[in-house]
């Protein structure tokens, strides 16, 4: 093999400071682009989404690409399986074009066909023509569909937001786990992709992913647990930076700068600084008791502008009753596509069945 051959191989942990070189010089970019650093340890967030594995392209002894691929527990139209997620398809800027984005997929494709088959998912933010180039070429040998246009509103740290209704809000305990399981599996009962709600999935995402069960906040109306959502700042998993955004957006930032010390303005950020956000995870509530999870979803604002963070993102695809939660809030908006593949032809009849379906995502391990 020469040195400028492409070595193809699972990552190990030594890899882990070119891994975190290679994605601070591989932002995503798209209508707001974005940098996702990955400080400590790049292999953090890949565990946080399941078990699995990242693989490299190494040349001349140092990792210029990479792309991961794990699995999960999710809900599908005919019950309860295990999922392929694709994430973390990086190639260096001095080495594309060259086909390693295409060898790590098929690499991933030839090792996944040894093992249980299954539906794989993947994200592409909109306007990553880069990516859906890669897409369309891997998906001429395999099947490879969209699935749901997905929205992540960014719901603005504005002072004075009018709330819902009152109702009793408080942080949740362990005690609640079980109550909460049971608002989200009535929720998301129609959706497909979610974890199993109502089989113990929340305690295991909590467990996985690191994240504390005094994040969730919870609605209660006499006595009983009506709505839910998690308010998270994951640092420990990964940091976000703007490396570009539309003149408008970058005007109305500078102006709110400008004007924040003597009118009441949101954070908003500017490109090349870190972002501080707060992510609204597994948002839901019982029938009727949309304005409590509302209610929830204000005060994490609230609360997001007291840290002075620049956001709540709260995220859900075309159609989802999720999209009433933000009317009346300021916001922006980044969007970006769910698409699944096989890699085995028994899962055709799978794949099948997800087209059409409300589609959950978190955005959170994106």
């Amino acid at each position: 093999m020469s040195e400028s051959t492409p070595n193809i191989r699972p990552a190990v942990a030594s890899d882990g400071p070119a891994l975190l070189e290679l994605t601070r010089q591989t932002p995503m970019d798209a209508d707001i682009s974005l940098r996702i650093d990955r400080e400590p340890d790049f292999f953090a967030l890949t565990r946080a989404r399941g078990a699995g594995q990242v693989w490299v392209a190494e040349i001349d002894g140092r990792a210029v690409a990479c792309v991961s691929c794990v699995r999960r527990r999710a809900k599908l139209p005919d019950g309860i399986a295990e999922i392929g997620v694709l994430a973390d398809l990086k190639v260096h800027p001095e080495h594309r074009r060259q086909g390693l984005a295409q060898a790590l997929l098929e690499a991933i494709a030839a090792h996944e066909e040894q093992q249980t088959p299954a539906v794989y998912i993947g994200q592409t933010a909109e306007g990553n023509d880069a990516v859906d180039g890669v897409a369309v070429r891997f998906g001429t040998t395999r099947s490879l569909r969209p699935l749901a246009r997905m929205t992540s509103y960014q719901l603005l740290t504005m002072p004075g937001l009018a709330r819902p209704p009152a109702v009793d809000m408080r942080e949740a305990t362990d005690a609640d786990l079980d109550a909460i399981e049971q608002v989200l599996a009535s929720y998301y009962a129609d959706h497909v992709l979610c974890p199993p709600f109502g089989a113990g999935a929340l305690a295991e995402d909590l467990e996985r992913t690191g994240m504390p069960v005094r994040c969730l906040r919870v609605a209660e109306v006499d006595g009983r647990i009506v709505a839910a959502v998690a308010a998270w700042e994951p640092e420990q998993l990964k940091q976000t930076r703007v490396t570009a955004m539309p003149a408008g957006l970058r005007a109305l930032s500078a102006t709110c700068r400008t004007l924040s010390g003597v009118l009441p303005l949101p954070h908003l950020p500017q490109v090349g600084q870190p972002l501080r956000f707060t992510y609204l995870r597994y948002p839901g509530h019982l029938p009727g008791h949309e304005p409590a999870l509302k209610a929830l979803v204000v005060d994490a604002v609230a609360e997001a502008r007291r840290a002075k963070q620049h956001f709540c993102l709260l995220t859900c695809s075309d159609g989802d009753p999720l999209h009433g939660l933000v009317r009346g809030l300021p916001r922006t908006t980044f969007r970006y596509r769910v698409s699944a593949g096989i890699a085995h032809p028994s899962m055709r009849a799978a794949l099948d069945t997800l087209t059409g379906r409300q589609v959950y995502d978190d955005a959170c391990l994106s």
